[in-house]
């Protein structure tokens, strides 16, 4: 049995490399390519992470979805700021902008302005505002209010 040296030094890294490169082959092979990212700050850490999945089909018509990138994103959650780190993304994966179809996000203002800026394509995820519009349904609710409460300050203690 390997050693957990071996599988940390060299394992887990070898098959990085091998899986990233077979990724990059496919990405490489497809015509046009569909990206979903989000932007998510922690409400128990300070901390944000940036999300990018890729989506492409292949020439025998197979969805392929990729997640890419899972990076916090230190810092201020500016449009230049974002733009900045999804150019950095897309440039580890050698993706070109002309070759990005849409890019599917969130609906804040920093993520449609990042998106404009770069000259891409981007869309607000209907699922994520009908949750905004479902969550502030909710939280006009005092019921709701106290049940969240006692939910909160029970998973405290723990």
């Amino acid at each position: 049995m390997p050693s957990r040296h071996y599988i940390v030094e060299k394992g887990i890294p070898a098959l990085h490399t091998k899986v990233r490169e077979q990724v990059q082959r496919h990405l490489k092979e497809a015509t046009s390519i569909a990206l979903t990212t989000d932007l998510w700050s922690s409400g128990v850490a300070p901390m944000s992470l940036l999300s990018l999945t890729a989506h492409w089909i292949d020439s025998s018509f197979t969805l392929h979805n990729v997640v890419l990138h899972a990076s916090e994103l230190r810092g201020s959650h500016t449009s230049m700021h974002i733009r900045n780190a999804i150019e950095e993304m897309l440039a580890k994966w050698d993706i070109d902008n002309d070759k990005v179809h849409v890019v599917m996000r969130d609906n804040a203002a920093n993520m449609k302005k990042a998106f404009a800026d770069m000259g891409v394509q981007s869309l607000g995820c209907f699922a994520h505002t009908l949750q905004l519009v479902v969550i502030q349904g909710l939280l006009a609710q005092r019921s709701i209010i106290d049940a969240v409460a006692n939910c909160t300050e029970a998973c405290g203690s723990f």
